[in-house]
């Protein structure tokens, strides 16, 4: 079986020869079908979706969000923005997965704030990605290798759409 994703990458800095063969592919298809109990069809058109959003980012970069808990904005560590991200802006189908509230000594809250950031292109660590996003496929997790620059942080609200920043 010959699939679409067989490419080759140029100066990929992780030096990937393709960007999945087709033991690869299958194997990652078999991985999510177990962790998710979908059928065939459903897993395969999960996957090929995932594929061709990462995919896409690895050629052109794009656009990334990661949701965190801080006190203030002014928290927020600019220079170490954290390596787990997602493709999709729509947090409502996983946070209480992401739900990491803290409270200080006296008694102040950590609030939820998202990161939307672009990426270069060639920052997506396919296996790690991968790896889990066949573990927790709702989630739409990529890992990046390089931090982003270009980000904003705003105060998130979990029924808000963010799909059009």
């Amino acid at each position: 079986m010959k699939h679409k994703y067989l490419k080759e990458y140029a100066n990929f800095e992780h030096n990937y020869s393709e960007l999945l063969s087709d033991n690869e592919y299958l194997s990652y298809l078999e991985d999510l079908k177990i962790s998710t109990d979908w059928d065939d069809e459903r897993a395969k058109d999960d996957l090929d979706y995932y594929l061709d959003t990462v995919d896409n980012l690895i050629k052109n970069g794009g656009q990334i969000y990661r949701l965190v808990w801080l006190f203030s904005k002014e928290d927020l560590n600019s220079d170490n923005l954290g390596d787990h991200w997602t493709i999709e802006p729509d947090f409502g189908n996983f946070y209480g997965n992401l739900e990491n509230e803290e409270e200080d000594d006296d008694g102040n809250l950590t609030k939820p704030y998202l990161i939307i950031a672009q990426i270069e292109t060639n920052n997506v660590n396919l296996d790690d990605s991968l790896s889990y996003y066949t573990e927790l496929p709702n989630e739409l997790e990529i890992n990046i290798i390089k931090q982003p620059t270009n980000y904003k942080l705003i105060e998130f609200d979990r029924y808000k759409d963010y799909s059009y920043l």
